[in-house]
């Protein structure tokens, strides 16, 4: 498969991987990320340092939120307190004290990891440290601030599950499977099954 990847006008990529045909929208900023096959990425959206699977679709200003403050036990929430790098110039401390950054893959720096095949509304924002599981589907505006389930569909500040996309038995079965992984001459032939769960099923039931 030849590797086409579209941009938008003042998109800027660094350090970032696709494995092709994909489209990155108008003013969005990827950098350190990896972009599986036939995903696009709407206009004005930021990810950094997150592994994004196969045929996800993603609207417009979508963005990764890195970096977090200490607010339970903690009687500032000032980076002053917690850390010797303070931005302002001024630290009350010499160690760093408090992990601001969550990381799904401390070996491989990766603040997000998102699955495939994962449908991702108009101005989400996605906090640091937050794996999304393949299928899963995220409504507009929501906050995503712990792990989302596979075909799960959540919504809301925080986004909380509002829903599945199907039975726990048919995910299982699309999870064995996992059509992204397929060659496209595959999906292609097969196209007209994707319409609902039972055609798809009795693809592998016949043979």
């Amino acid at each position: 498969m030849r590797k086409v990847i579209k941009k938008g006008f003042f998109t800027r990529i660094k350090s970032s991987r696709f494995d092709g045909n994909n489209f990155v929208g108008h003013l969005s900023h990827l950098h350190d990320c990896t972009v599986g096959r036939m995903t696009y990425i709407g206009s004005r959206c930021t990810f950094v340092s997150t592994d994004i699977g196969s045929f996800c679709s993603i609207a417009a200003d979508v963005r990764i939120i890195a970096g977090e403050h200490p607010a339970n036990t903690w009687i500032s929430t000032h980076p002053a307190f917690y850390s010797s790098n303070c931005v302002t110039g001024v630290s009350f401390t010499t160690a760093n004290k408090y992990n601001e950054i969550k990381y799904v893959n401390e070996e491989r720096r990766r603040i997000v990891s998102i699955g495939n095949d994962v449908w991702i509304g108009f101005g989400v924002r996605i906090l640091n440290g937050v794996h999304i599981g393949d299928g899963a589907i995220i409504a507009t505006s929501a906050v995503v601030t712990k792990d989302v389930e596979p075909y799960a569909i959540v919504g809301g500040v925080p986004a909380k599950k509002i829903g599945q996309r199907f039975n726990d038995q048919e995910i299982s079965f699309l999870l064995d499977h996992k059509w992204w992984n397929k060659d496209l001459e595959w999906i292609k032939n097969n196209a007209h099954a994707f319409e609902e769960i039972e055609k798809y099923k009795k693809l592998f039931i016949q043979r």
